[in-house]
This record gives C-alpha cells, sequence and structure tokens, in this order.
C-alpha cells in the first residue's frame, strides 16, 4: 500500500510526520489519516511528499521484500 511506503520512507529518514503535514498544508490528524490509508493520498500530495522527502514518486510504489 502507498500510505505504508510514505510512512516507511519517513520514519527510515527521520522526518516527522508534522513536518510533513505542515508541508502539505493540512493538520497532523489529516496527515496521520493519510498514512493509516483512511484519507486518499491523490497525485499531487504524493508529489509534495515525494519531494519533501527527496525521493522519487516510484519509492512509493516499490515494494520491500523482507
Amino acid at each position: 500500500m502507498v500510505s505504508d511506503s510514505v510512512k516507511r520512507i519517513h520514519k527510515a529518514k527521520g522526518i516527522k510526520q508534522s513536518y510533513l503535514a505542515e508541508v502539505l498544508g493540512i493538520s497532523s490528524m489529516s496527515y496521520s489519516r493519510l498514512e493509516r490509508g483512511e484519507s486518499k493520498l491523490d497525485v499531487d500530495r504524493l508529489q509534495v511528499i515525494a519531494k519533501a522527502l527527496e525521493v522519487p514518486v516510484a519509492a512509493f510504489f516499490e515494494e520491500i521484500i523482507e
């Protein structure tokens, strides 16, 4: 799921949810809903998040095999 990838990447980079919420111009609660998959992540938001995390949008769609 894309929202899981966003969460995994921001944690790996040490970037807080509150920062990403601020970048998106939404509340921390709204951002939390995005990461939990309760709200849809549209293309525009994914592009903003990708830029803030300094990763390509495609990184959110890569499958991680553990």
